[in-house]
């Protein structure tokens, strides 16, 4: 997962949370990579009982526990899973999750300055409305080209280009 935000004094989870999270800014759901097997074997830390948790049997009573504090789901269940176990967490830099925040109110990813976006995250609606131009224009190139009988590996390989 990547940083909620790189600017800790002014993200989200540093300002508003009132439940753990991870790091100093917390992390973002939007684009996760998931070793299920690992996941599956592990016994987590948490704050209910002084033993670990299998996954499956942590998720609910976490839920249960922090459900009036939460406002991002399962966003919100994860930081405070990896505020518990930080060693189970990879954090990958912003531009393999470039969102709208990064480019909304200045530049704030300077990976993807240096190095280019990996992968798009278009939330807030950004592919369907006007408030950001260059995240609609992508989508709509993609599916342009799609819609026109594009194949999906030329798509895929011409999305790797122009994002990499």
């Amino acid at each position: 997962m990547a940083p909620e935000h790189e600017i800790p004094k002014i993200g989200w989870y540093s300002r508003f949370a009132r439940h753990p999270f991870y790091g100093s800014a917390g992390v973002n759901s939007g684009v996760m990579l998931m070793n299920l097997t690992r996941i599956r074997s592990t016994q987590f830390k948490n704050s209910m009982i002084p033993t670990g948790l299998a996954w499956e049997d942590m998720l609910y009573p976490l839920y249960q526990k922090y459900k009036n504090a939460i406002t991002w789901g399962d966003q919100d269940l994860l930081n405070i899973i990896f505020y518990f176990n930080p060693e189970c967490l990879y954090v990958f830099p912003c531009q393999w999750n470039y969102r709208p925040d990064h480019c909304m109110y200045g530049s704030n990813c300077r990976e993807a300055e240096h190095e280019g976006v990996s992968v798009l995250h278009g939330n807030r609606g950004v592919y369907h409305d006007d408030k950001q131009p260059t995240f609609r224009a992508l989508y709509e190139a993609i599916r342009d080209i799609l819609r026109r009988g594009g194949k999906r590996k030329f798509v895929l390989s011409w999305i790797s280009f122009f994002v990499m």
